[in-house]
């Protein structure tokens, strides 16, 4: 077994990396739409998505795809990494 080099920074862990991505996915979410004061419905109407799939989204019960997940960052006026930012 080769011992682990000193030099060797690993990066820093996810915010809460004992929780499901999908849960972490979620809050993130939850935390942009009420850090603007939107309701789930005015998202809904705005992004041009089901206001149910924002709630089973925000408690992690649905995936996401990469196209929606972009429907959401330029919605938040957010790059892809930004709306990762922290999961």
């Amino acid at each position: 077994m080769i011992p682990p080099s000193k030099s060797f920074t690993a990066a820093p862990p996810a915010r809460e990396p004992h929780v499901e991505i999908g849960i972490r996915f979620g809050n993130r979410i939850r935390e942009l739409r009420q850090e603007r004061s939107l309701t789930q419905v005015r998202v809904a109407k705005e992004f041009g998505v089901d206001r149910s799939y924002i709630s089973d989204l925000e408690r992690g019960r649905k995936s996401i795809c990469i196209h929606t997940m972009e429907i959401f960052a330029l919605g938040f006026s957010l790059s892809l990494s930004e709306l990762l930012d922290g999961i």
